[in-house]
């Protein structure tokens, strides 16, 4: 079995009045954003996103940036990447 790491990633969600949406962007990783009709579809999509990332980082042979300190009551996106 391939040993994973779990990641913390501090997130802004965003709900757009046009469309209905939320949308979702990391400050430590500016090109990786996601979308959802709402707050736990936008959730499961992120963590997609942080994946597609990391994946990306790892093709380029460039290094992961590391998540900022979370502040309190601001939310977080974690999930398991392979290390």
């Amino acid at each position: 079995m391939t040993p994973t790491n779990m990641f913390c990633y501090p997130a802004t969600f965003e709900n757009d009045p046009k469309t209905g949406t939320v949308l979702v962007g990391f400050p430590d990783i500016p090109f990786c954003h996601s979308v959802g009709s709402d707050e736990a579809e936008a959730l499961l999509n992120a963590v997609d996103a942080l994946i597609t990332a990391f994946e990306s980082f790892e093709e380029r042979r460039e290094p992961i940036p590391a998540p900022s300190a979370s502040e309190p009551g601001k939310p977080v996106v974690s999930f398991d990447y392979p290390t």
